[in-house]
């Protein structure tokens, strides 16, 4: 039943090198996704994911590699040049060093690179950028689908180019990464936060406790922000829980880090270890270039222990490791010193039957539980209470073995791998059918005055209407109504005295002059009356036109392909080469219609594009234009006073001095 859903996941690796809890929960689920019957395409960004196991269909497919993109963030000339030198540097073997090298976990240092990504400009140069589009083109996507609320840009951009999909966005941990960028950076990367968010249709944060927490930082409604748990496939754990041995082992699993602070966890046990003479522990999880000092520093201290063999240290664990990891494993601590969205290593430790102690702390309470508990929660940043925790299931195998029971349990109950891939399709289904809405006028007022300030003409008295994606409207009303004025605020090209014009629920009253020349460049289509081709320019010359106006550059192939494809929609092939006077004044019309589709708008204005045709081309001309823009998904706001044309439209708005009547 969900094999017409077609997702593209986009998912940052970690290039293995540590122990990412992002690419542990997107790789079972997308495997869950696809035996539910899903279409799924992976696209990992920057790095390989998370080296572990079988291999997913779909993870050679890596865009944007981490090196290259850091090297043109820092060498300007890089971006337009030697696209070899990128292919070289994003080999896997490259990206496997910078893993272990870099310090990817923190911002700092990284701000310009960060809010470019987050503005979705990835730094790709013109032959990945069209690579990557070509795979998707081929796909036609109806859902994207991101990792994390950082690469909110890139998803931004990609439903403008794929105006059909849905944007559907994980949140888990973004504030750790924003808010270790340094100012100016931090703030102005939560506004872009707030101002992108609006083009996601559904966020999925992984816990309540997550959810409550962006709630306070992000402008949403809560019913878009429904709780999905990351899962675990269940039944590929083997049980290797030991609550009963004589040589009781503690585990720790995580990135190992001064914020997962294992070395409060080597302090308890350092004292428990007077009490239970045998008592092992054992660390594992991968560390980056950044964490690197705490390493040495936490080996230092370990090192007569694991001599002695009573340390295991597991610096980066495989999937054939993992069992062995977990083999006789009495509990498993990760004594976080900061609230997490969740936990990953948690489930991993339950799905085998191993009950967790944690501090209560962040969405820990909802992963453990609480009438069916599957672990111990203790008072944060107190080693004596996490002592006394360790103590206490260390002491009572029997309570030990309740909860190992109950972890196994809530496991497969509250975080299984295929229930969390039916609830994501379920969630995103509707979304289709629901209408995007693109354009929301509200109480718009205009006046004009002269140079004393007294009003010359009161235009607009408090208009307010609403366009959605793909619905075509004709704004009539006699001459002086208001509409050419209403038109001009829309487009951006004037401000009203009050009131607010939003897109996409983004209210433009805050945007720059750029940001607004880039939405007329953008997401913004114009068919005037008269069709302002230029004479000097061929046909398809003047339809590739606005395609060169965000940066002046020259159109791609795919520019090229699609202004053939519109070309040939409005009948005018045959006429490719020809110059505007060599055309009919329909023919002239038509290319311009073209013309205001080639950048796949949002939203197209029209202002009586059929004022200077005749009856027959007019109605041709109209139909044409409607068609385009139902099948290429964009809204139409056509301005007219002929009552045969508005007619054609899905409905009218009509202007009486000022007012919508």
């Amino acid at each position: 039943m969900n094999r017409d859903q077609k997702i593209v996941y986009l998912i940052p690796g970690s290039g293995g090198a540590f122990y990412c809890e992002n690419c542990l929960r997107d790789r079972p689920l997308v495997r869950a996704l696809r035996n539910a019957g899903a279409q799924v395409m992976i696209v990992p960004l920057y790095m390989p994911l998370f080296n572990d196991g079988e291999r997913l269909e779909g993870e050679e497919l890596l865009v944007c590699g981490a090196v290259s993109m850091s090297l043109r963030s820092k060498i300007p000339w890089l971006r337009r040049h030697a696209p070899f030198i990128s292919r070289i540097l994003d080999t896997h073997p490259f990206l496997k060093i910078a893993a272990h090298l870099s310090a990817s976990t923190r911002s700092r240092g990284l701000e310009k690179m960060t809010l470019q990504m987050m503005s979705g400009s990835l730094l790709m140069q013109q032959e990945e950028k069209e690579h990557f589009h070509g795979l998707l083109d081929n796909y036609s996507p109806d859902t994207i689908l991101l990792s994390n609320a950082l690469l909110i840009g890139l998803g931004s951009d990609l439903v403008k180019r794929y105006p059909a999909a849905r944007l559907v966005c994980f949140l888990q941990d973004e504030h750790t990464w924003l808010d270790s960028m340094r100012a100016p950076w931090r703030h102005t990367a939560w506004e872009l936060l707030k101002s992108q968010s609006r083009m996601v249709d559904l966020f999925l944060p992984v816990s309540n406790y997550y959810r409550d927490y962006m709630l306070n930082r992000l402008p949403l409604a809560q019913e878009k922000l429904p709780v999905l748990y990351p899962a675990i496939d269940v039944p590929a754990c083997p049980v290797t829980a030991t609550v009963t041995s004589d040589a009781p082992v503690i585990g720790y699993l995580s990135r190992i880090c001064e914020d997962g602070a294992p070395h409060k966890l080597v302090e308890a046990w350092l004292t428990l270890k007077k009490r239970y003479k045998n008592l092992r522990l054992r660390i594992g999880g991968g560390y980056n270039g950044d964490d690197r000092p705490y390493v040495l520093r936490l080996r230092r201290i370990l090192a007569p222990h694991i001599t002695t063999g009573e340390v295991e240290l597991y610096p980066n664990i495989t999937s054939s490791q993992r069992d062995s990891f977990f083999e006789g494993m009495t509990l498993l601590c990760v004594p976080q010193k900061e609230p997490t969205a969740f936990g990953y290593y948690l489930l991993e430790a339950m799905a085998r039957g191993i009950p967790v102690v944690e501090p209560d702390i962040g969405a820990f309470s909802e992963i453990i539980g609480d009438t069916d508990r599957s672990g111990l929660l203790y008072t944060p940043q107190n080693v004596s209470a996490l002592t006394d925790a360790l103590d206490t299931l260390l002491g009572d195998p029997a309570y030990a073995q309740k909860l190992s029971e109950a972890a196994r349990k809530r496991a497969g109950t509250n975080f299984s791998h295929n229930t969390a891939a039916e609830k994501l399709l379920t969630l995103v289904k509707p979304l289709h059918n629901k209408r995007r809405r693109v354009l929301e006028i509200n109480d718009l007022h205009r006046s004009f005055k002269n140079r004393d300030g007294l009003v010359l003409a009161d235009v607009l008295k408090g208009v307010s209407f609403k366009i959605d994606e793909g619905e075509c409207v004709a704004l009539c009303g006699p001459s002086g109504s208001g509409k050419t004025t209403l038109l001009m605020l829309c487009a951006l090209l004037d401000r009203p005295d009050n009131g607010s014009v939003t897109f996409l629920r983004d209210d433009t009253a805050a945007w720059t002059a750029e940001q607004c020349d880039r939405f007329r460049a953008t997401e913004l289509g114009i068919v005037f009356q008269e069709h302002l081709l230029l004479p000097q320019l061929t046909l398809m010359e003047n339809v590739l036109l606005p395609a060169m106006a965000p940066d002046m550059k020259k159109p791609d192939a795919q520019q090229k392909e699609r202004a053939h494809e519109l070309i040939d929609e409005v009948g005018l092939s045959a006429r490719i080469t020809h110059y505007p006077g060599e055309l009919s004044t329909g023919e002239r019309q038509r290319t311009a219609v073209a013309r205001a589709l080639i950048n796949r708008p949002k939203l197209i204005l029209a202002d009586e594009p059929t004022g200077s045709l005749d009856s027959d081309n007019s109605i041709t001309v109209l139909n044409l234009l409607k068609k385009l823009a139902k099948e290429h998904k964009s809204s139409l706001l056509m301005v007219t006073h002929e009552k045969e044309m508005a007619s054609l439209m899905d409905r009218t708005i009509e202007l009486l001095d000022g007012r919508i009547r």
